[in-house]
């Protein structure tokens, strides 16, 4: 089970994807549903 080892920030993500894609939009979303979560969405354009 993951214990937090794992988490990744903002700029975690945005690390992962620079190699791949060099436009790319990150939104971090909370608020879609009613329990407590966050939605990590990537927009990427080659």
């Amino acid at each position: 089970m993951d214990r937090g080892k794992y988490v990744r920030t903002e700029e975690g993500y945005s690390n992962l994807i620079k190699p791949y894609f060099s436009n790319f939009t990150l939104i971090i979303s909370s608020d879609m549903l009613r329990i407590p979560y966050h939605q990590i969405m990537f927009y990427m354009k080659h």
